[in-house]
């Protein structure tokens, strides 16, 4: 807004010193137009953007607390609480700087296993990859009609998932954190 007030003024100045038809004062003429055109194309993307976003910003409002009431303190572990889900399904997830882990994935997993969903979650917390997810999945709610804004998604959810398995195998084989990975994606 304070632009488009100090164009205003520029060129009235602009127009008030240059004779009437001259290169000049038909320059200024145009480009006084500029920040009121910017102004409203900003106007009409912010719009946009608005409701491409509300839906999603809605729906967060109504599950975030549902998920909070879902969530039961569990164990601490290196410092960031773990909580528990009653779900059917083998589950693990970093969440607000907390890890999530199905009821199921935790009577069934041995000690070593746990340990291994326990670094990899814990990797993602410290990797800060819900910050990078969420970046992606706003690209990718803005632009969902591009090849790239697809493979975005795809690449920085692969990164993300090998940066934190690369954490985890600083503390834990190999091999463990494999056969642990093929139980939460064969469920």
């Amino acid at each position: 807004m304070s632009v488009a007030v100090a164009s205003v003024f520029s060129t009235y100045a602009k127009l008030s010193s240059s004779p009437l038809g001259s290169p000049d004062w038909q320059l200024a003429l145009l480009l006084s137009f500029a920040p009121w055109l910017i102004l409203a194309i900003s106007g009409i993307a912010l719009a946009l953007i608005n409701q491409r976003l509300e839906p999603l910003v809605s729906t967060a409002r109504k599950v975030t607390p549902l998920l909070d009431a879902a969530m039961k303190p569990w164990m601490a572990f290196e410092g960031r609480q773990v909580l528990t889900v009653e779900l059917p399904v083998y589950l693990a997830a970093a969440v607000r700087g907390r890890i999530l882990i199905s009821r199921v994935a935790t009577e069934s997993l041995s000690e070593n296993e746990l340990q291994a969903v326990l670094w990899h979650e814990l990797g993602h917390i410290r990797g800060r990859h819900n910050a990078l997810r969420q970046l992606a999945a706003l690209v990718r709610v803005l632009s969902p009609w591009l090849t790239a804004t697809r493979a975005l998604v795809h690449e920085v959810d692969r990164l993300i998932e090998i940066d934190a398995d690369l954490y985890a195998l600083k503390r834990v084989d190999s091999q463990l954190l494999r056969a642990t990975r093929k139980k939460f994606f064969s469920s």
